[in-house]
Order: structure tokens, then sequence, then C-alpha cells
């Protein structure tokens, strides 16, 4: 009997001496670089065995316990924004200069956003833009488009392609204002002078961009069968076509002077368009634009309280009417815009330093691979599930129309020289708004933005 009550006596201590290297080995994992993201893992291990849910799904989200959302408030997160961007109204003036194979552009913009937030007030946002940019642009022509001919038959075809790459700079500075008055009061004085000093600015956003692209023209030119007759160069036809691709990628620093918040924006867009001529001197055409961006926010003190994931898509249309020097635009549109807004609390940290890696404020390629997430449904990927149980998601479609202006030409003296002067007025206006309720089966279902429609 002695002897069996040593053997308990070990195995009590067996027990305790596991127990203490145990605790020894927790605390030592924890205390590492990598101790949050295993933290967070052992969180979910541990609630998937307690409550009988799934590991990684809905019910055990990783840095937060079983139903705990990783929201401040008792209920968890608020899943529907507080505010919407109801109406924009845009005004922009452009001069281009190309010299040779150097092109250099100058643009300023001034642009008003209504937002209107849930307790019933609404806000104007006034944002005055300077841009700067310059680059290089080839092109390669073959033929010429054919017209009337003293034949009275001379029919021809012309090709030509363009290629170039651009870079930029934007300093923008953000007003708030009280009525839609003021606004464009403030709207006509920065156009004016886009310099003027109109008191300290809410924000301002520091902008460095880079753009390539590439167009292929086509021309094709009939005789002078018209009525124009033979040796009169008006009896012809001259018809084309063409398309184009180009893509930009920008960095952007917003420092908002009332939060003291610092907001760092990575973005990349690819643009496809194509034209036709619809007869002499009025030209037809169509473009989607995607663009996709990520947007750390960091505090005053420098730790980050959310993340943006953006994905835009814009579709339009445009009708041309050319009469050398001048011309005439309109295009009508429509913007689509996905916003994921995910705050990041001492809960979720973990997952979100995890998924960063070793990224400071510029995300280089990551806002690309965001595209494809569909934040609506459950993930076993961390970073995604933790979207899903805790971002504010939200589907805005605004109808757009834009009508502008433009004179410029070309000359040759030895050298290339040309140039243009551009002006352009835009707006758009929510047509539909949606979010992404709370989650419920692995689902989250679209529910509409009531503060869009009040």
């Amino acid at each position: 009997m002695r002897t069996h009550g040593r053997e308990a006596g070990q195995s009590t201590l067996d027990y305790l001496g596991v127990i203490i290297v145990g605790v020894v080995v927790v605390l030592g994992l924890v205390l590492t670089p990598a101790g949050p993201a295993i933290k967070g893992t052992m969180d979910q291990a541990v609630c998937a065995v307690t409550t009988k849910g799934d590991f990684g799904g809905g019910d055990c989200v990783a840095g937060g316990e079983s139903g705990d959302q990783g929201g401040d408030g008792e209920d968890g997160p608020d899943y529907e924004p507080d505010s919407c961007t109801v109406s924009t109204a845009n005004t922009t003036r452009k001069v281009e200069a190309s010299i040779v194979i150097i092109d250099l552009g100058g643009e300023s913009g001034v642009s008003i956003a209504e937002i209107r937030h849930a307790d019933g007030t609404v806000e104007y946002r006034v944002t005055n833009e300077r841009k700067g940019e310059g680059g290089v642009g080839v092109g390669i022509g073959a033929g010429g488009k054919g017209k009337g001919g003293g034949d009275g038959d001379d029919p021809g075809a012309a090709a030509k392609a363009d290629l170039g790459i651009k870079g930029s700079y934007t300093d923008g500075n953000t007003y708030k204002v009280d009525t839609l008055e003021e606004a464009r009061a403030l709207q006509d004085r920065l156009l004016n002078n886009p310099w003027a000093d109109v008191g300290e600015p809410a924000a301002e956003t520091v902008t460095w961009g880079g753009e390539f692209n590439g167009s292929v023209d086509l021309g094709l030119g009939t005789g002078s069968g018209g009525p124009g007759g033979p040796g009169d160069d008006e009896g012809g036809t001259n018809l084309g076509g063409g398309f184009g691709l180009s893509g930009s990628h920008s960095y952007a620093t917003t420092t908002d002077y009332n939060t003291g918040e610092t907001t760092y924006v990575t973005s990349w867009s690819g643009t496809m368009s194509a034209n036709a001529d619809a007869a002499e001197g009025l030209n037809y055409s169509g473009s989607w634009t995607g663009t996709t961006s990520m947007a750390i926010v960091r505090d005053a003190n420098g730790q980050i309280v959310r993340i943006d994931l953006v994905t835009k898509t814009a579709a339009g249309s445009t009708l041309k009417i050319a009469e050398k020097p001048a011309a005439i635009t309109g295009k009508p549109g429509m913007d689509s815009v996905r916003t994921i807004r995910l705050p990041v609390t001492d809960a979720n940290r973990g997952v979100v330093d995890q998924w960063l890696g070793s990224t400071d404020n510029y995300a280089g390629f990551t806002p690309l691979s965001t595209m494809f997430w569909n934040p609506t449904e459950a993930s076993t990927d961390p970073m995604q599930n933790l979207v899903f149980n805790q971002a504010q998601v939200s589907q805005v479609d605004m109808q757009t129309g834009t009508t502008g202006w433009e004179v410029g030409g070309e000359v040759k003296w030895g050298i290339k020289l040309g140039g243009k002067i551009k002006y352009s007025e835009s707006t758009g206006e929510v047509v539909e708004a949606v979010y992404a309720g709370e989650p419920a089966d692995g689902r989250r279902p679209w529910m509409n933005m009531e503060v869009c429609f009040p």
C-alpha cells in the first residue's frame, strides 16, 4: 500500500511538472514576435473544442472568442456604414505640351463631394488638386489616309501605334463646409486661382504616380467617289477606329489635421478602350477601367487603426465631335465602388500583422490580390475570415456624366511641337447602395444602405 502511495505521489509530481513545462512553452510562444499570430490560432482551436464550432469558421474567429466579432461595443461591430457620398461634381483644367517625344502637362481640378450622415446631417468636402506630369511617347505609323485624287479614285489605309510612359506628382487639399452654396463659392475661387489662400485645410494629400499606355489607331480612306468629283479633296471619306490599353500605379499620403491620422494608399489601375468613326468628324468610343487600392490608416502615435480595401470599376461611352483644332466631348457612364473597411483592434491585431508581414506603409502588389476576395462568404484564410466577420462592406453604384472641350494643334519646324488646352466638368449621383449585413450561416446578406436614400 505504501508503494502505491509513492506511485500516486510521483504521478502528481509528473502532472505538475508537465503543467509547468506547458506554461513555460506557452509563455515563450506568446512572447516571441510570432506570438500574437500563434495565440490567435490557439484561441481558435480552444474555441472549436469548447464550443463544438468550426476551426476558423464564423463561430471561432482569429483574434476573438466564440461569438465575439471584435467590436468595441457589446453588440459587436456596426456593419452598416454611417455615411454615404451621394453626389459629386468636379471641374478640371489641363494644359499639355509636346516637344519631339517629350510630353509635359499641368492640371488643376476642384471637386465637391456631398456626404450624408446617419444622424441626418450633410457636409460638403471641397478638394483642390494641382498636378504636374511628364513623360516620353513614341509613335510608329505606316501608310496614309486616302482621299480624293486627280484620277477620281485614290483609296488608302493607315495604321499608327503609340507607346508612352509618364510620371506625375499631385498635391491636394480638402476643405469642409456646411452648405452647397459655400462649396460652390469655394470651388469657383480655387478654379480662378489654384494657389489661393482659403484657410487651413482639413486634410492634405500628396500623390506620386506612374502611367504606361499603348494604343493602335487604324484609318481607311475612300477615293473621290463622293460628290466632290475628281480633283476635289472633299470628295473622299476618311474613317477609322482603334483600341488602347493603359495602366497606372500610385502611392498617396493623406494627413488629417483634425484627427491626427495619416493614411497611406497604394493603388493600381487598368483601362481598356476602343473607338470608331461614326462619320467624318464624329467619333464614338467606349472604355472600361478597373482600380484597386489598399489604405493603411495610422493614428497620431503611428499605430494601425484601420485597413481599407477599395475596388472600383468605371464604364462609359464618349461621343466626340471634332473640327480641327477644337473638339467637344460628352460621356455618360456608371461607376461601381466596393469598399471594405476593417477596424484594427487589440483583439484582431495579431491576424492583421501576420497578413501585412513586412509591409510598412507601401502595400506593393497586395491590393491586386484583394480584388478577388468575396467578403460576404466565410473563408478558411484568417485575414479574409476576419474581414467576413468584422469589416464594414458596401457596394455603391453612381451614375456619372462628363462634358468637355479641347483646343490644340501640332506644328513641325524641324522638330515636332504640339499643345492642347482641355476643360471638363463631371458629375455623379448615387443610384444604388447596399451593405453586407450580419454574418449568418457562413454568409452575409446584402441590405439597402438607408443613409444614402433617407
